[in-house]
């Protein structure tokens, strides 16, 4: 018995299985959790390593190259590339995507571990590192409050760090600005050569202050008590009555040769809501956790802190989770909507309610279905997985449409079986139909399943989403939709389940069926009408009206500034320059609020927009307008964009130039610099070249050092002791904790002399000053320096308003490669072209394989080879209705819209499917007439299904193409592509392969009779030679018996 006729038998069984369906993505879609895009694993990893008082030159040439080198032989690396600056270096390897770096982890230590041994003594040991994309902090909370600033930092320290710290999920409540009381001990660097007293000594002493010891245990009659030594400052004049010992012997007050006060703990940055400064604390959930669920859980956390403590007030400033609630939600809405579009096609063209509640019956079970499974493979909820399911909406419906307009077909034409049967033979008929068309959509996605890299790490779980809901929408055509229509179809409400006249589509039908007739008898003009219209997209879209982009960039409501500010700045005159900035941008209409961070080389302001539901205008045209506000700001530079997909509003360039020299480097960069500017529309051009500048250099003579007994390791430490100063202890006085912070006085360090006086002890407890063992000068030195693959690189990045990434890289690629590059330089194409390429790639590759499985399915389907191919020819046709959309709405192809036209390979084959399928049908059942007429026929006869099914997925993917609600951005190529691609391979489907169906059968017929004509002739003489041969048999029986009697 087959599934269907068991679904018609017992119908309440197929319902309680979708219920219990329906059950588990409900369940399923509670749980889940919520994400802006699909969890994505960055293949990299970071090796950090510390070499107190290098250069950038000496880190480059010691450490970051060896260990650079050392990570390159790791399998699986595609590129490394390193940074070395003052005391540090960077180097970073990134693998393919869908390496297993934990896998990789034990081979990279043991390949850094053998570089360990040839690096510097000094050289601290290098830390290998996974890249986390939880180190970015997904919000950012205010804290305010009555009191003075220490009030409110010690509320933050006490109560609110570690509060949020114990929410589940969070990895980390980082405190940043704010004003902190400290004790500031300053020293007088002549007062200490006086006494013979170091800085370091100072600071050891310090450092072991405030401390309880224990000194073992005592008896006491029969109880045994600790000894501890209690040594605890709770005031300004405990720490000034520390005793310090000097070279004599004796031991002096720390208040007589330092100046110990109270102060402001100096800052590394500066933090300013609204223009205000402001204590900011930025939250980082935990590698596994979810940013919804945790943030839902901060907020309830904060609104808790808030009842608590009334005298203080957190103000959640960035949230964002609350984008991805906004994008998921209007999602959800998109699929309801798209979802009632689907039911308003199919009731204008069935005219009846209840059979168009039976085919609509395959949306709900479909997508919520899906959900189910996308819940038990460990998916989350994400604007891809959700995107997809808007998409299925208009797809899941096409198998049940053709089943309901066949069994209609089957009830007209048979009255003698009752409505089961009908039900099950209709169903049936075109079951092989609706299954190659249903295994022909599945085809197109499952090599993106098989793929490799950011392609199946981004757009693997739309596929397995599409997968699943086409799957699912087969099953339930097969069993539930003619199980449902035969148990309505009873008793006395058997009329309202059958087919109503429908006058309209049966003048659009005959005109059709005599539309098509014409079209036969003029093939060539058919033919030729299509593929002059094939050539002429051609011609279209490769006239560069149509640009090429990575992603689609989604409004998430946010303006980034970032500010390089000029070399040597302190704070304070750093602060005064992105205030500027904050002035020029604070009068914009749609602020709603802003965050700062300033200092002493870079500012950042992040602008939060109004709700995007609340202003005219985009983040995109937003940026271009603060960018050009901006230009006034003096010898700054000044990078604007908007956060989201892509970044920005313009086409991206970042482009290295690498090489053996870095002087010649630097040449070549400043050019492409000044190529890039010049460039029309272009903007924030940069390059990563760090300029030189004149710094004291120190180079230590280390058989000297050893001469003297100074260990070089703690050198460092002492010159920033020295100079930026350092906290040597945490003491607790009135109930405020607060650093004790060692440093020389401000005007103790004037020259080069000055730091040649610095001492520093040796081990034989003598002071020993720095120009005794080094070598201390003023130099040009360099910030940075930069390795790609062993060669030193530069980037050149910019952004190009109103081009799309391709465009603007080819015109960046022609401006710089017509600069003069030496031998052995080059440029690499980076940052959203190269991620584009690596994309594109992938998915062409897909598509090619999805080509030949599509048409693998069909031959089984039809068990010929040449029926496929007819229908094969409305894919490219289809690129007519792809161009013309993309051109109309001036959206750029990118990858998302790629993948449009891999799922339009699956929706084109469909319609053909059901008619040669039909057409085919026909044929078998002997009706008469000639080919032409029984083509036209079959042809009008699935008009209606094949127009339902085109229909429901162009109208049902408006929502999408629109860009309704937060986050439609992001699909909204794909939609267009399809809408356009569908609209035009349908009128192909119903002209042009009818049409390309006579003309392969002409052919077929005719190459038949004569390869007839030719075995004919060579086979004249068969019947002859078959008599002679069964003479000659018998003959040879006859003797043989004869033989056997005689004897």
């Amino acid at each position: 018995m087959s599934i269907t006729r068991t679904s018609v038998k017992r119908p309440l069984t197929i319902i309680m299985i979708f219920v219990i369906v329906l059950l588990f993505g409900i369940i399923g879609y509670l749980k889940m959790p919520s994400n802006i895009m699909p969890d994505i694993d960055i293949p990299v990893v970071m090796v950090q390593t510390t070499w107190q008082g290098a250069g950038p030159e000496d880190i480059d040439k010691e450490v970051s190259k060896p260990i650079e080198k050392a990570l390159s032989s790791v399998q699986g690396v595609k590129t490394t590339t390193s940074q070395s600056g003052e005391g540090y270096s960077m180097v970073v390897a990134q693998f393919e995507y869908g390496t297993k770096v934990d896998d990789l982890l034990n081979d990279i230590r043991s390949k850094v571990d053998t570089v360990q041994s040839s690096l510097p003594d000094d050289v601290n040991r290098p830390t290998i590192q996974k890249f986390d994309m939880n180190s970015e902090a997904i919000s950012f909370i205010i804290v305010e409050g009555e009191g003075n600033s220490d009030d409110i930092m010690q509320y933050a320290e006490d109560i609110v760090e570690p509060k949020l710290e114990s929410v589940d999920g969070v990895n980390a409540a980082d405190i940043q600005g704010g004003d902190k009381t400290q004790i500031n001990v300053v020293a007088d660097q002549a007062v200490l050569r006086n006494y013979g007293i170091s800085l370091d000594a100072i600071k050891g002493i310090l450092a072991s202050s405030n401390k309880t010891t224990p000194y073992g245990s005592i008896t006491q009659g029969e109880d045994s008590l600790v000894l501890r030594g209690v040594d605890k400052i709770e005031s300004l004049e405990d720490v000034r009555l520390i005793q310090i010992p000097t070279n004599e012997g004796e031991t002096v007050n720390l208040g007589t040769i330092c100046s110990v006060n109270y102060g402001s703990k100096e800052k590394e940055s500066i933090q300013r809501y609204n223009g205000k400064p402001a204590l900011r604390m930025d939250i980082k959930k935990q590698q596994d956790g979810n940013i919804v669920q945790v943030m839902n859980k901060v907020n309830k956390t904060v609104d808790q802190l808030n009842k608590e403590n009334e005298q203080f007030k957190l103000t959640v400033a960035y949230d964002e989770s609350s984008y991805i609630r906004a994008s998921i939600k209007d999602v959800m809405l998109n699929i309801v909507l798209s979802s009632v579009i689907a039911f308003g096609i199919i009731l204008l063209f069935l005219k009846s309610l209840r059979a168009s509640l039976v085919i609509s019956v395959a949306i709900p079970t479909s997508i919520i279905g899906s959900i189910a499974l996308l819940y038990f493979t460990g998916e989350t909820l994400n604007m891809v997985t959700l995107s997809s399911l808007v998409i299925a909406v208009g797809i899941v419906v096409d198998d049940a449409i053709v089943v309901i307009d066949n069994i209609f077909k089957h009830r007209r034409s048979d009255n003698m079986l009752d409505v089961e049967e009908i039900s099950v033979k209709g169903t049936q008929t075109v079951s092989n139909a609706i299954m190659a068309s249903t295994l022909t959509k599945i085809a197109i996605f499952l090599p993106i399943m098989f793929t490799e890299g950011f392609t199946k790490i981004m757009f693997g779980a739309l596929a397995k989403t599409l997968i699943f809901a086409l799957t699912l929408s087969l099953i339930v055509a097969m069993t539930i939709v003619p199980s449902i229509y035969a148990k309505l179809s009873g008793g006395k409400n058997a009329a309202k389940m059958r087919e109503k006249p429908t006058p309209l589509f049966d003048k659009i039908s005959a005109f059709y069926e005599r539309f098509i007739s014409w079209s036969l008898k003029r093939k060539t003009i058919v033919v030729l009408t299509s593929f002059g219209l094939f050539i002429g997209s051609i011609v279209l879209g490769f006239s560069g009206l149509i640009g090429m982009d990575f992603m689609s960039m989604g409004d998430q409501g946010m303006v980034q500034i970032s500010m390089k500010l000029p070399d040597g700045l302190d704070l304070k005159p750093s602060e005064y320059y992105v205030s500027m900035a904050e002035e020029k941008i604070m009068n914009t209409p749609e602020l709603d609020r802003m965050l700062t961070e300033v200092d002493k080389s870079s500012g950042s302001i992040y602008m939060m927009l109004t709700p995007r539901t609340e202003r005219d205008r985009s983040a995109s045209e937003i940026e271009k307008e603060v960018a050009e506000k901006l230009k006034v700001i003096p010898d700054c530079e000044i990078t604007v964009g908007s956060s989201g997909m892509g970044g920005s509003s313009g086409g991206s360039v970042s482009i290295s130039i690498k090489g053996p020299d870095l002087d010649v480097l630097e040449v070549l960069s400043n050019q492409a610099e000044e190529k890039l500017k010049a460039i029309p529309n272009f903007r924030n051009v940069q390059t990563t070249l760090s300029d030189s500048k004149e710094e004291v250099q120190f180079k230590i003579d280390k058989r000297k050092a050893a001469l003297y007994g100074v260990n070089t390791v703690g050198i460092g430490s002492t010159l920033r002791t020295a100079i930026t100063g350092t906290d040597a202890t945490t003491v607790t006085i009135d109930g405020y904790s607060m650093d004790i912070n060692l440093k020389l006085k401000e005007d103790s360090i004037n020259s080069i002399e000055d730091v040649g006086k610095i001492t520093v002890t040796s081990a034989g407890g003598k002071e020993v000053p720095l120009s005794a063992f080094a070598d201390i000068q003023i130099a040009k030195g360099v910030k940075s320096i930069s390795r790609t693959d062993g060669d030193y690189s530069i980037a050149v990045s910019g952004i190009a308003d109103g081009m799309d990434t391709n465009k603007a890289n080819n015109l960046a690629m022609q401006a710089i490669k017509q600069l003069d590059f030496p031998k052995d330089y080059g440029l690499d194409v980076g940052g959203d072209a190269e991620q584009m390429n690596e994309a594109m790639s992938g998915l062409v590759s897909a598509m090619l394989i999805s080509i030949v499985l599509v048409y693998m399915v069909m031959v089984a389907q039809f068990e010929s080879f040449s029926r496929p191919f007819i229908i094969m020819f409305s894919i490219p046709f289809a690129f007519i209705g792809v161009v013309l959309a993309l051109v109309v709405s001036r959206i750029s192809l990118n990858v998302i819209g790629m993948l449009g036209a891999i799922l339009l390979i699956g929706m084109v084959v469909n319609n053909g499917i059901v008619l040669i399928d039909y057409i085919e049908q026909l044929r078998k059942s002997d009706i008469g007439g000639s080919l032409e007429q029984i083509v036209a026929k079959g042809s009008s006869t699935r008009l209606r299904p094949v127009l339902m099914t085109a229909l429901t997925s162009i109208i049902g993917m408006l929502p999408s193409a629109f860009a309704f609600g937060e986050g439609g951005e992001m699909m909204q190529p794909l939609s267009v592509v399809v809408i356009g691609g569908l609209s035009v391979s349908t009128l192909v489907t119903l002209v042009l392969i009818p049409t390309i169906y006579i003309i392969f059968d002409n052919i077929e017929t005719s190459v038949k009779k004569k390869l007839r004509k030719i075995f004919n002739k060579d086979s004249d003489d068969e019947p002859k030679n078959d008599k002679k041969m069964k003479f000659n048999f018998k003959n040879i029986l006859k003797s043989g018996k004869e033989k056997i009697k005689s004897r």
